[in-house]
């Protein structure tokens, strides 16, 4: 299979866009300004502007401009957000779910289950369904003869039309985004786009203190996009994108200033030397003593943290690595596996006795671990029961949350030589069985959150 390219990083401020989206499910009536940030007005038809504030509605005839430096987000009742960059002029037709957006940029997260939607703009139709999706078209002149339209998909799928060229469609996947000139006669094929290093770097993404609602499903998307480039089959490059325009340029200046113009498809483009594709990291054996993941320190458990029992774990578009046991049989005891040795207090605290009888499972070690949010679980490889080890301590953090572990039915939380402290912000729910064990002289537990499982806890210190 031919390397796939991931251009790695993308702006989305300061551009120019119109468009508009119409869904064919319940309509809308009205938008809750949900944040503001800095120069944020409502232009109510007929009447002068006035500055926003969160819980004002925006209904029909009621216009949302964002002036330099400034954004705003709006939900609606169905629970679709939109989330409005820098020089942004934005408004809908009540009762049509039709979104209007003149110039400015735009993220767009359309719940699954809510129904679908259209964004209409002068060059591009895009037809989505419970997708998470990032617009942006910069018009440089009134003719449209220097206008550019960026479409990406963080989670889901979206189908792109030319108005009036029937047939002229194309299909773009998560992970994967079109750029092209408004006076395109066709549409280009997607290109790849590194998900991480967007949601990294896009103010639409992290300059908003509330989250998204689909963290975990692009976390998922991210974290197959990491197998993809494990594998051979997508690659990092240098090449990057800036600003409102289409130039895809070298991150290092010593070497080219600028890569490729990618203007129009009706145009053929300069192709740009092609970066040595380097040699993957071998992805890790799965068994044998499990490694310590050192850094961060501690190694923090949030809702985007993606866990597969493969194993792997994802957090902030990095990816580590964790061991399958198989069981005493073939890997020994339990806490030689995760330890390193047997100690007196594993042996007579029943530690071996309780969990060796179980058919083994996913386990990581760390240097230190905080929970603060439940990540999403991926069990493809059909192991259900997670360890996750901590060779100094275990604690909880903001913003916390119920912790389900979806799909895992035994969950071992434990240190090595080290406390556990678990406080109220966060809660357990869900488990088959829940094993907490703080081993060794400092191993200290202290535990304040509600648990219910439904079968049973073990607290062991």
């Amino acid at each position: 299979m031919t390397p796939r390219v991931a251009i790695r990083n993308l702006s989305f401020l300061g551009v120019s866009l119109a468009s508009a989206v119409s869904v064919a499910a319940a309509q809308l009536k009205e938008a809750q300004v949900t944040q503001v940030v800095k120069d944020v007005k409502l232009l109510p038809t007929g009447a002068a502007a006035r500055p926003a504030a969160v819980s004002d509605e925006v209904r029909e005839g009621i216009a949302v401009r964002t002036g330099v430096d400034s954004r705003s987000e709006l939900k609606f009742t169905d629970q679709t957000l939109a989330r409005l960059g820098a020089n942004t002029l934005f408004s809908f037709n009540e009762g049509t779910r039709n979104l209007n957006l003149q110039d400015g940029a735009m993220l767009l997260r359309v719940p699954k289950g809510a129904g679908g939607a259209k964004i209409n703009s002068s060059a591009v139709t895009a037809a989505i369904t419970g997708t998470t999706v990032m617009v942006e078209t910069h018009a440089l002149t009134k003719k449209n003869k220097d206008s550019y339209y960026k479409f990406i998909v963080l989670e889901g799928t979206a189908r792109l039309y030319l108005p009036g060229r029937l047939g002229e469609s194309t299909l773009v996947k998560a992970g994967q985004m079109i750029i092209m000139r408004l006076d395109s006669k066709m549409i280009p094929e997607p290109v790849d786009v590194d998900i991480g290093k967007i949601t990294q770097s896009s103010l639409l993404v992290t300059g908003f203190p509330t989250p998204l609602g689909s963290e975990n499903l692009i976390a998922y998307e991210q974290l197959k996009q990491n197998e993809q480039k494990t594998s051979g089959q997508l690659y990092e490059t240098n090449l990057v994108i800036y600003g409102a325009g289409t130039n895809v340029l070298f991150t290092d200046p010593n070497t080219v200033d600028v890569a490729v113009s990618a203007e129009s498809n009706a145009a053929q483009s300069p192709t740009p030397a092609p970066t040595p594709a380097p040699t993957p990291a071998p992805t890790p054996d799965k068994f044998g003593a499990p490694s310590v993941i050192a850094s961060p320190n501690p190694y923090v458990i949030n809702s985007g943290t993606v866990i597969t029992t493969d194993p792997s774990i994802t957090t902030n578009g990095v990816t580590d690595f964790g061991k399958i046991w198989r069981g005493p049989a073939i890997d020994g005891p339990l806490s030689a596996f995760i330890f390193g040795s047997t100690s007196s207090f594993d042996t007579t605290s029943g530690f071996d006795t309780e969990l060796n009888g179980q058919m083994g499972g996913a386990g990581f070690k760390f240097t230190a671990l905080q929970l603060t949010g439940n990540p999403t679980i991926v069990t493809t490889n059909g192991e259900i029961n997670l360890g996750l080890i901590a060779v100094d301590s275990i604690t909880s953090g903001n913003p916390g949350g119920v912790l389900t572990f979806a799909g895992i039915r035994g969950l071992l939380l434990a240190t090595q030589n080290g406390p556990i402290t678990l406080g109220p912000e966060i809660s357990f729910s869900g488990l088959h069985d829940l094993n907490i064990y703080a081993r060794g002289s400092g191993g200290d537990l202290t535990l304040g959150s509600n648990i219910s499982t439904t079968s049973q806890v073990r607290l062991s210190c």
